[in-house]
């Protein structure tokens, strides 16, 4: 047993003071790794350890394995450095998260949507709307994921070391469900993605995807398979899942941004229409600003004027019209829901707060640079879009961005890689909210679903 500065170690145990906390760690050896676990601690606002890993042997002066560089302030003990490079740093475990949460469907199939009806400038102000809202939220979880140490459980875990059990466990539990409801809408968008891209009339696999119901239902099924595969298999398998799948939509991206640019103007198919079939090359006018032709194969076309700033002019206002795949009357409100929903996909980094390194510093970092990312993205694409969109085109063809894209595959693979990420990250993410408040034991029922690796 050797006495120092704030550090007490005996032969099974380590007795660790700090200001206003004080510890006591139990530790056991199998093989070569070293475990530990809390026996008590005097402050339950932000517990000190959850597990104890380690580096090497520094001097006389320090305790045997103490490493006082290790992230976060734990502790370290020797021969479990694997135990630290095996967690996720910044950008593979939060950023990259929380730029595919975000993105998600909206990115691909709802701006035209969105500025179509809305206009450009009345989006631009929502967009700067739903990110101050986001942001006040983003500044108090830095501000709790800094103030102590961090474990699994993402926003749970620190609303329950802040406020107590009872707020963190009604959080923690329609927290959980929120996630759940969300990995399923997530699907159902790829499912949607899908069908639309590759299995109707004009999708490039339309002869061997089948186009019903039930077969809809198996392509959710699978993907959700996909998703739990991953997740049975840890955290390293679903970073380096969200880096391929991150690659593939910023590949996506890029070629929409180029396209805005490189491609001339010309006619592109929105919808079949009985009023098309007979009026080849004649103009319809559904209202002040829709002006419709009849192209091709029966069906309607729009223009796309490429870059133009009369195009700008007259998609600057809004022009709230019927939405054509719902029949169902649009309003500001509606829009808006529709836009933040695109934005709140700001806790994926925080819930993989158990399997970072550091996640005091990478949470708060990631999550704001991700949010200021996104926020580019978006304005720029819908800055982009009323450029070169005309407004009958957006009113009837919300994926217009597979027509005007340079090759249309990439669109294709971006929307299928953009929802599945979601879906997998809300997947991810339940699961470590749900064990997180399993480990606490607020509900007794629960406790079973908890285990510590």
């Amino acid at each position: 047993r050797v006495l120092v500065p704030h550090l007490l170690v005996g032969q099974n145990f380590v007795l660790v003071q700090r200001p206003a906390l004080v510890a006591r760690v139990n530790m056991t050896t199998e093989g070569d790794a070293v475990e530990a676990s809390v026996v008590s601690i005097q402050s339950e606002l932000t517990p000190l350890l959850s597990s104890i890993s380690n580096d090497g042997v520094r001097h006389l002066q320090e305790p045997k394995g103490f490493d006082k560089e290790s992230p976060g302030g734990f502790l370290c003990f020797k021969n479990c450095k694997s135990s630290l490079s095996s967690k996720l740093s910044t950008l593979p475990g939060v950023a990259v998260p929380c730029i595919l949460s975000i993105f998600s469907v909206i990115l691909f199939l709802r701006i035209g949507y969105v500025v179509g009806m809305s206009g450009v400038g009345p989006s631009l102000g929502m967009l700067v709307l739903c990110y101050f809202v986001v942001l006040l939220t983003v500044l108090s979880l830095s501000a709790i994921s800094t103030n102590g140490a961090i474990r699994g459980g993402g926003a749970y875990f620190m609303i329950s070391r802040a406020l107590g059990p009872e707020f963190g466990g009604s959080v923690g539990i329609i927290f959980y469900l929120a996630n759940v409801f969300a990995c399923s809408i997530n699907t159902l968008g790829f499912v949607e993605a899908l069908t639309t891209n590759l299995a109707e009339e004009t999708g490039i696999l339309a002869e061997i995807l089948p186009n019903t119901s039930n077969w809809r239902y198996l392509y959710g099924t699978v993907a959700l398979v996909f998703c739990l595969v991953i997740c049975f298999v840890g955290a390293s398998l679903f970073a380096m899942a969200s880096l391929v799948i991150f690659v593939a939509v910023m590949v996506a991206l890029i070629s929409v941004i180029v396209s805005f640019a490189a491609k001339n103007s010309f006619l592109a198919i929105v919808t079949s229409s009985s009023e098309c079939t007979n009026n080849t090359n004649s103009s319809i006018h559904t209202s002040d600003n829709d002006i419709l032709f009849a192209c091709h194969g029966g069906h309607c076309c729009a223009n796309y004027t490429s870059w133009s700033i009369s195009t700008l002019r007259n998609n600057l206002h809004s022009d709230y019209v019927e939405d054509y795949s719902t029949h169902v009357e649009t309003s500001f409100i509606v829009i808006f829901s529709v836009l933040f929903n695109g934005v709140t996909g700001i806790m994926a980094g925080a819930n993989m707060s158990g399997d970072l390194k550091n996640p005091s510093f990478s949470i708060p970092v990631g999550t704001l640079g991700a949010c200021l990312f996104t926020f580019v993205i978006y304005a720029v694409i819908m800055l982009f879009t009323g450029l070169t969109c005309s407004r009958s085109l957006l009113h009837n063809n919300y994926n217009y961005m597979l027509y005007i894209n340079v090759w249309h595959p990439f669109v294709t693979i971006g929307v299928l890689c953009a929802t599945l990420s979601s879906a997998l990250s809300t997947l991810i993410g339940a699961s470590r909210v749900l064990q997180a408040v399993s480990q606490d034991n607020l509900f007794g029922i629960l406790k079973f679903l908890y285990q510590d690796y």
